[in-house]
């Protein structure tokens, strides 16, 4: 919030808030509670990189458990135990986030976004913003970030030469993912295991008064996410 880092709970569906934490100079820009008492928030320290604070007691406390170089911008978990965080660099927790390791062969185009297959683990998209100052791009790890692949296909089928921005996997479909650019959002079909390859579309130009009902995701000021409710309930918001 503002140029402080701040975390608040309600007990009563949102009625009221009580703050928990408190720290100046950061800022966080992902939470996720991964139980009644166990939540973690990813953010970044002023001018001194990024940070991770886990609580496992309902937030009484909360204890500061990767610090590092990198911005935290976002971040996913397949369970309780398996999760990732991104933000210029891409790390991997097995334990509920107690500990994290730093993903190997990640290029230097900013990670921005993650997508988590919810049926292997070990299995996780990345949008890549550009920011070493190359083109964006999406890539997929199959061996839970031991090596990375680039999926932002070739010739007539590739991704435009742009920021990619957030990035979703289809509830229904694994090997169908979506790509939100700065020049819109597109859908992808993925092919291979060992050597992955993705044909992209245009996903936005059939959307007619920028929203559409499509099961698929939620697409809000470039972040993609891909929620497990009632398809009918989903839209794209662009």
């Amino acid at each position: 919030y503002g140029d402080s880092a701040m975390i608040s709970k309600s007990t009563d569906g949102g009625r009221s808030w009580q703050q928990q934490f408190y720290r100046p100079e950061a800022v966080f820009y992902d939470m996720i509670a991964l139980g009644p008492q166990t939540a973690i928030a990813a953010g970044t320290r002023y001018a001194y990189g990024g940070l991770i604070y886990r609580t496992a007691n309902g937030g009484t406390t909360w204890t500061e458990v990767e610090p590092s170089l990198a911005l935290f911008t976002a971040m996913d978990f397949v369970d309780e135990l398996t999760g990732w965080v991104c933000g210029g660099l891409i790390y991997r927790t097995d334990d509920g986030g107690v500990t994290w390791t730093k993903g190997r062969g990640v290029p230097d185009l900013f990670p921005v976004g993650l997508a988590l297959d919810p049926r292997n683990p070990r299995r996780a998209f990345a949008a890549l913003g550009g920011g070493g100052g190359g083109d964006g791009a999406v890539i997929v790890t199959q061996d839970g970030g031991r090596k990375w692949n680039d999926v932002s296909g070739r010739g007539s089928t590739r991704l435009p030469r742009t920021p990619v921005t957030g990035v979703a996997i289809d509830p229904t479909d694994p090997d169908v993912i979506y790509a939100a650019t700065d020049v819109g959002v597109f859908r992808g079909a993925v092919r291979g295991v060992d050597a992955p390859s993705c044909e992209w579309i245009p996903f936005d130009e059939i959307i007619a008064n920028r929203f559409l009902d499509c099961g698929a995701a939620h697409i809000l000021c470039g972040a993609l996410r891909m929620p497990a409710c009632d398809p009918s309930e989903q839209r794209i918001a662009l």
